[in-house]
């Protein structure tokens, strides 16, 4: 069985001097090519870097506070595991969550924080919760915390 010259020689093209071509090209055009990715990226990729040094904090704190309630409720026993300072769900997000980790948190956990909310915060907990998750307890909270609030200013 004889094979065609033609297509020896294209399989050849294909799979061995076009690649050493291609790589050999990029070795003489990798300056330019770099130029022209800054160019395109301009200051982007210190935004995005920031952005993801962010995300990854944010995470890291999360998981740091997940492992210490975990610690604690581990070393107190199961009757009586709770965190060591009340929850603050507090910062929005813009994911919708009033804080990140919020949608984690129990009723009680979030009850805890309420009081050291400002009225701001709380009127962000309180949107949430009728948006999403009707909690009565913690709408319940709310409203107690905001009566109090508008009887003292008044």
């Amino acid at each position: 069985m004889t094979e065609d010259p033609n297509s020896a020689e294209q399989a050849l093209d294909l799979l061995l001097y076009a690649p050493v071509g291609m790589v050999l090209e990029f070795c003489d055009r990798m300056p330019e090519l770099a130029e022209k990715g800054r160019e395109r990226l301009g200051d982007q990729a210190p935004a995005a870097r920031l952005i993801g040094e962010m995300a990854v904090k944010a995470g890291r704190k999360k998981l740091e506070e997940v492992v210490t309630r975990l610690r604690e409720a581990e070393s107190a026993g199961p009757e009586t595991a709770e965190p060591a300072e009340p929850a603050r769900p507090a910062e929005p997000t813009g994911r919708g969550e009033p804080s990140v980790g919020y949608d984690t948190m129990t009723a009680a956990e979030i009850i805890r924080g309420l009081a050291d909310l400002s009225a701001d915060e709380r009127a962000i907990v309180k949107a949430y919760e009728l948006a999403e998750k009707g909690r009565r307890t913690i709408l319940g909270k709310l409203e107690q915390l905001d009566t109090r609030e508008r009887d003292a200013d008044g």
